[in-house]
């Protein structure tokens, strides 16, 4: 028979909304921290589809997008299955309008539990210093144990699959980071299966797909301790992140391609009753080979940047991408395409510096494997 699920105080009751809270941490000064927890069911049994926001507290168009895919239940209920949400993972950085929350400054977003194939460490018996040292050195802090408990939770609630909903810059295109998929050389099978059944979500989402930077450097900045690459890579479902506009504020155009992009989803797995339909209020690229996200271009000026190129814009090796001026109007340097890509964003602001960049671009992902094993990657 079908068992009721429990996700922190919010206990389903099938075929209604439910909510309650998922506790969090203590603060010093005695306040307590908590999600927010909405699960949504129907009457029939079905897959768990599971929804969080809002990681980083100035990215706040999932939240909205949340709050309407919930209005549109109301006339469009789940038939089969459940989808669990969590409008935001960063309450208190939500109310401060910043990145990180306010009791540690660290991206929560890179503090999801390790799962890296773990070397055996040297300790000295002996000498307990040594021992009590390397602890203290491997202890990541408050965020760390905080999503520790969400992981926790997230195992006994077992989700069939997953989308983390964020933002990305002022001027960007919408669009589904795909990310890379670990696994041991005995999981080669597995690893396959979860692949093909990602990628049939992410298509299904509707969105321009962007895959993750290559393995190496995947795991090098502990994107695999990122949201969706936690739940894809350590508790191997279906997962991705969504990145809808800028911060601070939430786009129409881009919130609702986050709401088509969710009902996708359950159309998809069969949740409601209703078919996969297009994205049609933001522009979708549609690759006919992957590419891959790469931070560009790169500037050896400082001054004022003037972009000559729209977002979603494709361009060529040779075309002018932008032109920086003094604040009076003199051209310092034309910056030009070193090779074909896609404009996918541009950075906030127009003044720019020696050493930065300018935004985002696709580019071909190329020979990059989307499968790749640990015992291929770097050592360190």
């Amino acid at each position: 028979s079908r068992v009721a699920v429990q996700f922190g105080t919010a206990k389903e009751e099938f075929g209604k909304v439910t909510r309650g809270t998922l506790p969090l941490l203590e603060l010093p000064t005695g306040d307590k921290v908590d999600l927010r927890v909405v699960i949504a069911s129907g009457v029939q049994d079905g897959p768990t589809f599971l929804i969080t926001s809002n990681i980083h507290g100035d990215e706040v168009t999932g939240v909205l997008v949340v709050h309407r895919f919930l209005e549109y239940l109301q006339s469009n209920p789940i038939k089969s299955g459940r989808v669990v949400i969590i409008p935001s993972l960063n309450p208190t950085g939500f109310l401060a309008g910043t990145r990180y929350p306010l009791f540690q400054g660290k991206d929560p977003n890179r503090c999801w539990p390790e799962y890296k194939p773990k070397k055996e460490e040297h300790v000295d018996p002996l000498d307990w210093l040594d021992a009590l040292q390397k602890t203290i050195d491997h202890e990541e802090g408050i965020q760390v144990r905080c999503f520790a408990k969400i992981a926790k939770a997230f195992q006994e609630l077992k989700p069939d699959f997953h989308v983390d909903l964020h933002t990305f810059s002022t001027l960007s295109l919408p669009f589904v980071f795909f990310d890379r998929i670990l696994y041991q050389e005995e999981e080669l099978e597995e690893a396959k299966k979860l692949m093909e059944t990602t990628q049939a979500m992410i298509d299904a989402l509707g969105l321009t797909v962007l895959m993750e930077r290559p393995g190496w450097l995947y795991v090098k900045d502990k994107l695999h301790r990122s949201t969706s690459g936690y739940t894809l890579n350590g508790l191997k479902i279906p997962s991705c992140t969504i990145e809808l506009g800028p911060m601070n504020v939430a786009y129409p155009s881009a919130l609702e391609a986050g709401l088509r992009g969710v009902i996708n989803v359950c159309a998809w797995a069969k949740m409601i009753e209703e078919s996969v339909k297009p994205v049609s209020s933001v522009p979708v690229l549609h690759f006919e080979k992957p590419h891959r996200y790469l931070v560009y271009p790169p500037v050896d000026v400082t001054g004022v940047v003037d972009h000559r190129k729209d977002i979603g814009s494709p361009f060529a090796k040779g075309d002018v991408l932008a032109i920086i001026r003094t604040m009076d109007g003199q051209e310092i340097k034309k910056i030009v395409a070193d090779f074909d890509g896609y404009v996918i964003a541009w950075s906030q602001g127009v003044a720019v510096y020696e050493g930065g960049n300018l935004g985002m671009v696709a580019v071909l992902d190329g020979d990059c494997p989307q499968l790749v094993s640990w015992s291929s990657l770097p050592s360190n």
